[in-house]
C-alpha cells in the first residue's frame, strides 16, 4: 500500500553491574529526562522509543535489568528474543568492567547468535579515578 509506513519491533535489554546507571540510560535515551538519583531496579522495567529508519518505524522496546546478584536468574530471562544487548558499566568503579566478563557469558548462553552486543561507559561526567 503506497503511504503506509512497515513497523519493525526490536528489543534492546540493558545489563550490567547494580549501580551503574541502566535506569538513568534508558529513561535519558527513551524519555530524554534525566535524575540524579533512582531506586534500585526489582526484576525489570522496559520503556518504548519509536525510531524512524528511512520509511520504517522501528519500535524499541528497551529493558532495564536489576544488577543485583539475586535478580540474576530473573533477569537471564529477558535476554530472550533480544536483537542487542546493551553492556553497561561505570567507569568510577573498576570492578563493574570487570563483571562484564560474567555478564558476557550469561547472555552467549541465553542469546541467539548474532545479537548487537553494545559496551556503553556510564558516569564519564563523574570526578573520580578511572
Amino acid at each position: 500500500m503506497a503511504g503506509c509506513e512497515e513497523t519493525f519491533l526490536a528489543k534492546v535489554v540493558i545489563i550490567g553491574d547494580s549501580g551503574v546507571g541502566k535506569t538513568n540510560l534508558m529513561t535519558k535515551y527513551c524519555e530524554g529526562i534525566f535524575k540524579e538519583s533512582y531506586v534500585a531496579t526489582i526484576g525489570v522495567d522496559f520503556k518504548l522509543k519509536d525510531v524512524l529508519v528511512d520509511d520504517l518505524t522501528v519500535k524499541l522496546q528497551v529493558w532495564d535489568t536489576a544488577g543485583q546478584e539475586r535478580f540474576r536468574n530473573i533477569t537471564q530471562a529477558y535476554f530472550k528474543g533480544a536483537k542487542a544487548i546493551v553492556l553497561a558499566y561505570d567507569i568510577t568503579h573498576a570492578d563493574s568492567f570487570q563483571n562484564l566478563n560474567s555478564w558476557t557469558k550469561q547472555i552467549e548462553t541465553v542469546t541467539a547468535e548474532g545479537v548487537i552486543k553494545m559496551l556503553v561507559a556510564t558516569k564519564c561526567d563523574m570526578e573520580a579515578d578511572r
